[in-house]
């Protein structure tokens, strides 16, 4: 790992394939040398909003238990249990 620095001086656009770009080094690189590139693209984060109100000791989540007994729902006996 040799260390040389180097920046990115800004994007080529005509003719090029998308993620071109021009950049400059402290040194001269050889093709032999690995470049990392470290860079930031920005997204789009959708907005989520999970309010969770907790009144005193009240559990939020239901056991499978108590939501097969509200909704009716039976489980199969199996004959070799």
């Amino acid at each position: 790992m040799s260390g040389i620095r180097g920046s990115i001086k800004k994007a080529v656009k005509e003719g090029a394939p998308d993620g071109a770009f021009r950049a400059t080094f402290e040194d001269k690189i050889l093709k032999s040398d690995i470049c990392f590139l470290r860079t930031w693209y920005q997204i789009d984060v959708p907005r989520f909003c999970n309010p969770v109100v907790a009144y005193g000791r009240t559990r939020m989540l239901k056991s499978h238990a108590e939501l097969r007994k509200e909704r009716g729902i039976t489980l199969k006996d199996k004959v070799d249990s």
